[in-house]
């Protein structure tokens, strides 16, 4: 509970990012998980990928990088059965198959996968898609737990132009999209999400009794 309540106050101060253009982005974009509630090792959660602005689009790929040590992925889905999937209702060619994914390790800490699809057969101009929607769903699981008194956080890096695109229906031009807007997983002691709910509950008690004061005060005799 006290890791949700902590997201929750995390999406009120998170600043999105909205293009003109095209744009790729997590959602929801801060994912925090605590050991004692949602976040044990071998707990698996969902990172899902949506776009906005696309114009006939027939093929999209995804390369997302994180730090492997704490968390891994598992799997990925083409959400065919969404009705807010790009290629809903189409028949497609999703690279490698689900639940398959493309998954390298660079060093220690730092790993990517990668994953895409494409409507099949190709369409012709005006045949792909257009508008806003969602590309994937990636599985993760949970590696390791933070020690008393640190927290685990990870940035779900896409910014690759060369691997994150789209191409439009009749095109062969890997296109960038005009922006990213990347999610974050972080893994915290219980004691902080506590300790965070207690900040939280005593600045909105000041806010209130300051609240009522005012209200005393200009309150006509």
């Amino acid at each position: 509970m006290s890791a949700i309540i902590f997201a929750s106050i995390l999406s009120i101060i998170d600043l999105k990012v909205y293009a003109d253009g095209t744009l790729i982005y997590v959602d929801p974009s801060k994912i925090v998980l605590d050991p004692a509630t949602n976040g044990t090792i071998g707990t698996l959660f969902n990172v899902t990928v949506w776009v906005t602005g696309m114009d006939d689009m027939k093929t999209w790929q995804l390369k997302m990088s994180f730090n492997h040590s704490f968390i891994n992925v598992t799997r990925w889905f083409e959400p065919t059965w969404n009705s807010d999937y790009v290629f809903h209702g189409k028949t497609t060619l999703p690279v490698p198959a689900p639940p398959d994914v493309r998954y390298e390790y660079v060093n220690e800490t730092s790993g990517w996968v990668g994953v895409g699809s494409a409507l099949f057969p190709a369409p012709s101009p005006g045949g792909g898609f257009t508008g806003d929607g969602l590309l994937c769903i990636i599985e993760f699981n949970v590696t390791a737990t933070p020690p008393e008194g640190e927290i685990y956080t990870t940035t779900l890096y896409m910014n690759y132009p060369t691997d994150t695109f789209w191409i439009k229906a009749g095109d062969n031009n890997k296109r960038s999209f005009d922006a990213y807007n990347l999610g974050e997983v972080t893994i915290i002691p219980e004691f902080m999400a506590i300790l965070l709910l207690i900040a939280l509950i005593t600045s909105t008690i000041a806010a209130a009794t300051l609240s009522k004061k005012v209200v005393r005060k200009n309150k006509p005799m």
